[in-house]
């Protein structure tokens, strides 16, 4: 699997030149009958274009993870219904996953929103981090599943679904914890996974399980 992060903040992988890459990896890698995934997050346009050619390199990724305003911005769209169109017209095959702070994230493909995974109810500490937290999350619960889709051009639902699952847990433990670069505690990002959907997480989680360390 190949992640890319901060497309926007690498100049040199815009309009193409990216692009040109993994069809070469993925060229060579095919001679030796394997397949590559790949999985790519945007970040913040700090030249506030969103463009970098951007959408034509999504049929070379499977994965496309954005915030939800990130999302809306690449796609020029005022709704995940218009970026889910935007998003399908420029690669169907591609999944495009939008994280919405504590609405949890949701799967766009197929011009519609497929999937959609709650976020667990917790106390805010620091939100410093959690994108790429959820990002981490994901391709933890992608790449456990990865076997499943070694034959499909397209990520089946499950697998997205696990990812998203994985995703929202590790966010949810990493703005319970004070630090982008401080690691929640295993047993927390366990107990948001496990107690998903529960307006009692708070109470079911104490903040004094979070002092160990993964």
């Amino acid at each position: 699997h190949l992640h890319i992060a901060g497309y926007f903040n690498i100049k040199n992988f815009w309009y193409g030149s990216l692009k040109k890459k993994i069809i070469d990896l993925k060229a060579e890698r095919e001679k030796q009958n394997i397949r590559i995934t790949v999985s790519l997050v945007p970040q913040f346009d700090a030249s506030g274009k969103w463009d970098g050619g951007l959408l034509d390199l999504l049929t070379c990724v499977d994965i496309l993870m954005m915030s939800e305003a990130e999302a809306l911005s690449i796609t020029k769209s005022d709704n995940l219904s218009g970026a889910a169109h935007v998003l399908n017209d420029a690669s169907p095959d591609t999944i495009a996953v939008v994280t919405r702070s504590s609405q949890g994230a949701v799967v766009l493909q197929n011009c519609t929103q497929t999937l959609s995974q709650s976020a667990a109810s917790v106390e805010l500490v620091d939100p410093t981090g959690a994108g790429d937290a959820f990002a981490a999350g994901f391709l933890y619960g992608f790449l456990d599943c990865l076997p499943q889709c070694s034959e499909n051009k397209r990520i089946p639902a499950e697998v997205a679904k696990q990812g998203l699952k994985w995703g929202c847990a590790v966010g949810s433990a990493n703005v319970m914890t004070a630090g982008a670069s401080n690691p929640s505690a295993k047993m927390l990002i366990e107990k948001c996974y496990f107690n998903q959907g529960r307006e009692d997480l708070k109470e079911v989680i104490s903040v004094s399980e979070n002092s160990n360390q993964v």
